[in-house]
């Protein structure tokens, strides 16, 4: 079934307000008001699907695979980033983003917590989203001769100093 904007965000809001009263009704001695935070459809990453902004008390989820996928993004990344905002507003910001306070919330919402881009690598959106993204590579090899082809990030490393080495000989990595 197609489904316009209006209708998709229809069905978030209609999502939130069903996991809102979970979480009041799971917790009504709290003493934190768990309501609804802002939804902001902005998110464009090849490696999330969506996040929450602590700080800003903002979900950002990407309308592209929610135009595609729907019920499955709903019920899957919305409730994952759900969940990370009732997480921070019950236990605040000192808790690990994936641990068990995390993961408890979860199952109350009925998910394994583990909302992860690979269930939605056939997404047209992502792939064409990787087509245009250029990541560049850069060779190093090691005593065992393996030719490395690491990222920018682990490059940058490096190039501070930091250790990094071979996995199948631990021997530090060199520039080619």
């Amino acid at each position: 079934m197609k489904y316009t904007i209006d209708e998709i965000q229809d069905k978030v809001i209609d999502k939130l307000l069903e996991l809102k009263k979970i979480t009041n009704d799971t917790y009504p001695n709290t003493k934190v008001l768990i309501d609804t935070p802002i939804i902001k459809y902005d998110s464009k990453s090849t490696r999330t699907l969506g996040y929450y902004n602590p700080i800003k008390d903002t979900i950002h989820l990407d309308i592209e695979l929610l135009k595609e996928y729907k019920e499955l993004y709903i019920d899957t990344v919305l409730v994952h980033e759900y969940s990370h905002y009732v997480t921070q507003k019950l236990y605040g910001s000192f808790v690990k983003p994936h641990g068990k306070e995390f993961k408890s919330i979860c199952r109350l919402f009925g998910i394994d917590g583990k909302a992860t881009i690979k269930g939605f690598n056939s997404s047209k959106v992502i792939e064409n989203r990787r087509v245009k993204r250029n990541i560049k590579r850069f060779a190093y090899t090691c005593d065992c001769g393996y030719n490395h082809q690491i990222s920018t990030i682990t490059h940058n490393k490096i190039q501070n100093n930091q250790n990094i080495i071979c996995c199948l000989c631990n021997s530090k990595l060199r520039r080619v």
